[in-house]
């Protein structure tokens, strides 16, 4: 599960290579957004590697931060053609090892680009983080007189960063509290069915 407000995956696609990039511009402690950066990339070589059944090695990664040891780096990501100080995290194959038919299953490489095109086409957006946060302050009022704090704990964000993004979505605490409550007040009044 990702937020979409803060997270971006772009694939470029050329004759030669398939570049991943992955950014997660959250409010995180610089460890941990390196961690999450650092695994979500080797987790891209872990899966092609397990559904080509071979093991996939990049032509290079590209980290933005140089981590305390460099050594674990190679064996995660099974080169030691890694980067660093980029301005994006990316992760390059070989366009033919993403491209090579699956001896192991004749023309499922096919069937899964159709699938996938039909699941895009079909595809419901899910909600944002606005949806969240006012799901969120649905619950809170159910079970309590919710807080600017409460909401930012159970959101795991702190009070500040919670205020930048209601006003990022151009709101505020105080609006989406009244909107919350008189949505509550409108189904408390409401006669049974």
């Amino acid at each position: 599960m990702a937020d979409a407000g803060t997270e971006a995956l772009r694939i470029d696609v050329d004759d030669r290579h398939v570049t991943i990039s992955h950014v997660n511009a959250a409010d995180l402690t610089d460890e941990v957004a390196s961690a999450i950066r650092a695994y979500s990339l080797a987790l891209f070589r872990q899966r092609f590697s397990e559904s080509t059944r071979r093991d996939i090695t990049p032509v290079k990664v590209s980290r933005g931060a140089r981590p305390r040891t460099h050594r674990s780096l190679a064996e995660m990501y099974g080169t030691r053609a890694v980067e660093f100080a980029s301005p994006v995290n990316s992760i390059t194959f070989e366009t033919a090892d993403l491209t090579a038919p699956q001896p192991h299953a004749p023309g499922l490489s096919a069937h899964l680009r159709r699938h996938a095109r039909q699941s895009l086409d079909e595809a419901v957006p899910l909600r944002d983080w606005l949806d969240v946060f006012r799901a969120t302050l649905r619950t809170a009022l159910d079970e309590e007189t919710p807080t600017l704090r409460d909401a930012a704990r159970r959101m795991a964000l702190s009070t500040r960063t919670l205020q930048r993004r209601l006003d990022d979505h151009r709101t505020s605490w105080t609006e989406e509290l009244q909107t919350v409550r008189r949505e509550h007040a409108s189904t408390c009044s409401r006669p049974p069915a």
